[in-house]
């Protein structure tokens, strides 16, 4: 199921959680891709609602890593979670990738 929502990560996290525990969606997002706010501290709360929500096994994509206030929540919540955070490659970070 794709589940369109007109509103900031925050908000629509919460409403997908919402509507889930209403009984209103039968599952919960496989996939999230996350455009953060860019705010230092924000990206942490989106990533740590984002990972709430997600099903067991599914994926967390997101981009503008090059922006230190992403990188550092990335960071931050990657050795909370203890999953790897990496640095992308220049091509990667100039969107020039496959």
């Amino acid at each position: 199921m794709v589940l369109p929502i007109q509103a900031s990560s925050i908000v629509g996290m919460r409403l997908i959680r919402r509507l889930k525990n209403e009984g209103r969606i039968s599952e919960l997002p496989q996939m999230i891709y996350l455009d953060s706010a860019h705010e230092e501290h924000e990206t942490f709360l989106e990533l740590q609602l984002a990972w709430d929500i997600l099903q067991p096994g599914g994926i967390l994509l997101g981009d503008d890593y090059v922006w230190s206030s992403v990188r550092n929540d990335v960071n931050k919540f990657a050795k909370m979670m203890g999953l790897p955070a990496e640095d992308p490659k220049p091509w990667e970070e100039k969107g020039c990738g496959s």
